[in-house]
């Protein structure tokens, strides 16, 4: 997959945004869909939105126009994420219907690392992590990753979704480093010419 496998971006969000969203969040809920078009989160919508597109546009160029989903994700002691990549279901024909693939996401703090114990994100050849308040972490959507189980506080994180159609392709060429996609082939179809 073209792109870097992991990228932080500091201060994605406001600390008050931050804290306007984990308030939306519900004890022993784990997690929430909010909508891409609720009017109350415009503001942050179109925040999220600029920084998803400077990330396509500068890092992997994968065709994907923009976020099509936003998980809230409340982790009360005891909780965690098991190893997992983000694509790992996606892509798969249910009833003769490809779904999306994920190109990667973006992991949003919305907690102080001061306000939880444990939690750390661990992505794959990468040191584990407790990015800061407002902070967000992309990871390619083919990149193994978890989060450590929460032993105290509350840890808070906006999930934000970057998929491509089911239709495309990338061809990579590893030489000069760049990437185009090529409409109406499957998934399946991926090669690398050196």
């Amino acid at each position: 997959m073209p792109g870097p496998d992991m990228l932080v971006y500091d201060n994605i969000l406001s600390p008050a945004q931050c804290a306007r969203l984990a308030r939306s969040t519900s004890p022993g809920c784990r997690t929430t869909h909010p909508s891409v078009d609720d009017p109350g989160l415009t503001g942050i919508i179109d925040t999220l939105s600029a920084v998803v597109d400077e990330v396509e546009n500068q890092h992997y160029r994968s065709g994907a126009t923009g976020i099509s989903e936003l998980t809230l994700i409340r982790y009360e002691p005891g909780s965690r994420q098991k190893k997992h990549r983000d694509n790992e279901y996606e892509g798969a024909i249910f009833h003769g219907v490809t779904t999306p693939r994920t190109v990667y996401a973006c992991c949003v703090y919305l907690a102080d690392p001061a306000d939880y114990e444990g939690g750390e994100l661990v992505v794959a050849g990468h040191p584990p992590m407790r990015p800061s308040l407002g902070s967000g972490v992309f990871v390619r959507g083919d990149v193994e990753h978890r989060v450590k189980k929460i032993t105290g506080g509350l840890r808070f994180a906006l999930k934000v979704t970057v998929t491509v159609p089911p239709t495309v392709c990338w061809r990579l060429r590893a030489r000069h480093g760049d990437v185009e996609w090529v409409p109406g082939k499957p998934l399946e179809c991926w090669t690398t010419t050196v």
